[in-house]
């Protein structure tokens, strides 16, 4: 993900939203984080595919009026829209932030899907910690 300050702007306007109309929501936090250098890719195959990423939009959600939560999923969503921006090969999510989209944009890389599946069944057939990879 680039930084685009159209984009960034925009996102700031919808957090602005989310408070006006879901006032119970005011301590929701969009963090914006822009690393001034690339995280170290490891020497080893690792499930962490987010070394080229140096933007992020990482929010944390909170409300206290559960009458409030459509609205805000859809702000939220809007906001990841935005920052996302059109190419769909700049795709990425946070491994453990966004767990609603395609789970092929969070393990990146040819390969790593099969093999985090692989381990799933091996450690956590039952799935006692999240379903996610063996569904």
């Amino acid at each position: 993900m680039r930084f685009d300050v159209d984009r960034f702007l925009q996102v700031v306007d919808v957090w602005k939203t989310l408070v006006k109309e879901c006032p119970d929501a005011i301590n929701t936090a969009f963090n914006f984080q822009w690393d001034s250098r690339p995280p170290k890719t490891p020497s080893f195959d690792s499930a962490m595919s987010l070394h080229d990423i140096r933007y992020w939009l990482n929010n944390l959600i909170w409300y206290t009026n559960s009458a409030s939560q459509q609205r805000v999923d859809e702000l939220n969503d809007m906001s990841i829209d935005i920052m996302r921006g059109p190419n769909r090969a700049e795709y990425a999510d946070f491994q453990n932030g966004t767990r609603t989209g395609p789970i092929e944009l969070r393990f990146r890389g040819e390969g790593k899907v099969g093999k985090l599946k692989l381990l799933k069944k091996q450690w956590d057939p039952q799935g006692m910690f999240t379903r996610q990879l063996l569904d």
